[in-house]
């Protein structure tokens, strides 16, 4: 493996609700696929559904309907966890950053 071997990230381990703890990972480069530059709302509920999928690596058959069925307050906490892990600042959604490079 070559040096950039060694900025693949590392995950986050989080704890949600006090009912267990699950490893948030970082994007990657080939995970960019899937950002577009204007969706609709379904479209941007898909593509989180599939950011959550990508994320979180460990838990292999998490399905949308279970995504679906998150709390809201769940959801959000995972979704911190995905822009904290990837660097992205509080200030700005992870959606939008990756928007607005994508315009660049």
């Amino acid at each position: 493996m070559s040096k950039l071997g060694n900025f693949l990230g590392s995950p986050k381990e989080i704890e949600i609700e006090g009912l267990g703890k699950i490893k948030v990972y970082p994007l990657k480069v080939k995970d960019m696929k899937i950002f577009k530059k204007d969706m609709s709302n379904e479209e941007q509920i898909e593509m989180s559904k599939e950011i959550i999928k990508r994320s979180l690596q460990d838990e292999k058959d998490i399905t949308d309907e279970e995504i679906d069925s998150l709390p809201l307050q769940t959801f959000t906490e995972i979704m911190d966890a995905i822009n904290d892990v990837n660097g992205f600042n509080e200030n700005e959604s992870a959606i939008n950053k990756i928007k607005s490079r994508i315009k660049q």
